[in-house]
């Protein structure tokens, strides 16, 4: 019976099935030892052809002058904010420039004017002359155009002086233009 097994077969079996297990163990050694070169040389050759520092010297450099871009967009962003809100104010300004020329037009001979203030929708308005006659015909002109809604839509007579010693009248007005 002791002849019928064969020991020595099953020994080389085995050592053949090792001794391919072991090449086949190399071959991958050796894959990975290439693939391994390859990356190596790949990332070396990436390293040499690309320079790195210049590309973040570029960078800085981009980043700089889109810093330096902002800042003028948001100044001229400012400037053209303040503009706008500059011409809303002049359209809704009064042109007072027409009111005070038609004023110092109407004004009768012998009448000047000594006083003329602007403030926040009013007119104060401080006249004299030798004639009452005249200041008469300031007021006449005032009330017209008051009553025509021409020139005023409110008007106060505040006051009339005389002073003996020059012999002058003074009339003040307060007036809000339209």
């Amino acid at each position: 019976m002791s002849k019928e097994i064969n020991l020595i077969y099953s020994k080389k079996k085995n050592r053949i099935s090792q001794e391919r297990l072991i090449k086949i163990v190399h071959r991958i050694a050796y894959a990975c030892v290439g693939i391994t070169a390859l990356f190596a040389g790949g990332i070396y050759y990436l390293n040499q052809s690309v320079p790195l520092p210049a590309l973040q010297k570029q960078e800085a450099t981009i980043t700089q002058n889109l810093t330096l871009s902002q800042q003028k967009i948001l100044k001229l962003m400012l400037i053209k904010d303040r503009l706008t809100q500059i011409n809303t104010i002049m359209n809704q300004r009064k042109n007072l420039d027409e009111t005070i020329a038609t004023i110092i037009s109407a004004l009768p001979q012998g009448v000047s004017v000594n006083s003329f203030a602007l403030s926040t929708g009013k007119i104060d308005i401080t006249v004299s002359s030798h004639s009452l006659l005249a200041i008469n015909q300031f007021i006449d002109f005032s009330i017209n155009k008051l009553n025509n809604k021409e020139l005023f839509s409110t008007l106060t007579i505040n006051g009339i002086v005389a002073d003996a010693k020059s012999q002058t009248y003074s009339l003040i007005l307060e007036a809000t233009p339209l």
